[in-house]
């Protein structure tokens, strides 16, 4: 089932930046699908433990290529 929260436009936007800024394509979807997938007003945007550890993965990928 789709999640109504899911926003397309948002998603492609994010998995090309981070790619553009040299984030591995794996994490930067992985990551990119997470937050398209936000919640505002949920705790943690509604994302579990996998979902801030994603994140993290890709931010870590960022600040390892001088970004």
């Amino acid at each position: 089932m789709a999640n109504p929260n899911f926003n397309q436009q948002q998603y492609e936007a994010y998995v090309q930046q981070m790619t553009d800024k040299k984030i591995s394509v794996s994490a930067a979807k992985d990551a990119a699908f997470v937050i398209a997938n936000d919640q505002a007003g949920e705790p943690n945007l509604g994302r579990t433990e996998e979902d801030q550890q994603k994140v993290q993965d890709a931010f870590t990928w960022y600040k390892a290529k001088g970004n």
